[in-house]
């Protein structure tokens, strides 16, 4: 089976998939029906090296416990670096 990316050089790729201003993550989550999308633009970390925050809230696929199912849609957030 073929690469989808075979022949891509990695500056390619960063720049069509991974760069500021690139919708490619915010696309991606808004089509699994994610709310709330955010990315930031990459900075530097003291101790990561460069980074990024993505946040988004989702529907759970889950059966949350009796407590949480009483207080009806139940969402979770996702908040990465």
């Amino acid at each position: 089976m073929a690469s989808p990316f075979a022949g891509v050089d990695v500056r390619s790729f960063c720049q069509t998939y991974m760069a500021d201003g690139v919708p490619f993550f915010v696309d991606f989550h808004t089509a699994k029906g994610d709310e709330q999308v955010q990315l930031s633009p990459w900075r530097n970390h003291h101790n990561m090296g460069r980074v990024r925050e993505l946040q988004f809230v989702t529907q759970l696929k889950v059966r949350p416990p009796a407590p949480a199912r009483l207080a009806g849609n139940v969402a979770g957030c996702c908040h990465s670096m």
